[in-house]
């Protein structure tokens, strides 16, 4: 878990530095910029690099915008801020939006537009929202990305195409195959936050079973994300064979749910993410449950 308390440096300060994804040394390649672990707009305010060079920074930046927009709701929902703010949700063609304010998730509803609902006969709150179009492979690579971030230096030799596959600022340059469809498997745990600052695992085959190596597993919010990191030689054993994808419920792992579960159980899920098209259908109600209705009035000057 990512605590906010203590910042941590993957990495050394050397007079030699070498970036572990395009693999330049310094004074070939700079290090001067700022450079996250895992993205600051997840909240990540506490693991940074020291092995990512300026131009490889850069190129990231490019596809971690699809991560962006794939978490947009995930990040207002759960007042997550990142490097400005809690981002606020824009309703296309419409003036309601989405937006935190004082500790509170605040609705607002542009006139006779109709895109909030409220039943108060089984106590649901229904919002018609749609996602920012993104790029899956965009999403998968920015996933990518992280996992081997904080791969271990003694792992990283298994995994050389996909950190030249990192360092390329688009999607296709260096394209390695992770042999699973570049799947992720997403779970959804309810209730107020369950992980209130990131958590990252990495998972590893320990025998020649029909699994893919390694797995990387991301939870913040009430979600997991969950996709298998290519390690081309390793698991060239499953090459044309039915493979078994293992996914890992967040209840089963480390981080304690139990005392959450009172909000309801968690879901599961799953998403192709192979495409470097536009994705613009990611769109419906979203609902949301409460115990009870109070009336606040304002006060006018």
């Amino acid at each position: 878990m990512l605590n906010p308390d203590r910042r941590i440096y993957i990495g050394k300060r050397d007079a030699t530095r070498k970036c572990r994804f395009c693999k330049r040394e310094s004074p070939h390649a700079q290090f001067n910029t700022k450079a996250h672990a895992v993205p600051e707009l997840i909240g990540n305010k506490t693991l940074l690099t020291l092995e990512e060079c300026n131009e490889c920074n850069q190129n990231i930046g490019r596809y971690e915008d699809d991560f962006s927009k794939f978490t947009h709701f995930e990040r207002t929902f759960n007042r997550i801020p990142g490097k400005k703010g809690i981002p606020s949700i824009r309703i296309p063609n419409a003036k309601s939006r989405v937006e935190a304010r004082n500790n509170n998730i605040n609705f607002i509803e542009g006139e006779n537009e109709n895109l909030f609902n409220m039943n108060f006969e089984e106590n649901v709150f229904t919002a018609k929202l749609q996602k920012q179009s993104y790029r899956p492979l965009g999403v998968y690579k920015s996933l990518l990305k992280m996992g081997l971030s904080i791969m271990p230096h003694d792992e990283l030799e298994n995994f050389n195409e996909a950190c030249l596959w990192i360092s390329q600022p688009d999607l296709q340059t260096h394209r390695v195959s992770d042999g699973a469809g570049y799947y992720c498997f997403l779970t959804f745990t309810p209730g107020p936050r369950p992980y209130p600052h990131p958590i990252l695992t990495l998972l590893k085959r320990k025998t020649e079973t029909p699994h893919p190596y390694m797995s990387f597993i991301l939870r913040f919010g009430n979600r997991t994300y969950q996709i298998f990191l290519p390690a081309k030689k390793l698991d060239k054993h499953l090459e044309g064979k039915d493979i078994t994808l293992v996914g890992y419920p967040s209840q089963f792992m480390h981080y304690d749910l139990h005392n959450l579960w009172k909000y309801g159980k968690t879901h599961f899920n799953h998403i192709k993410l192979s495409s470097t098209n536009l994705r613009t259908d990611d769109k419906g109600d979203y609902q949301f449950r409460f115990d009870s209705v109070s009336e606040e009035k304002s006060s006018e000057n």
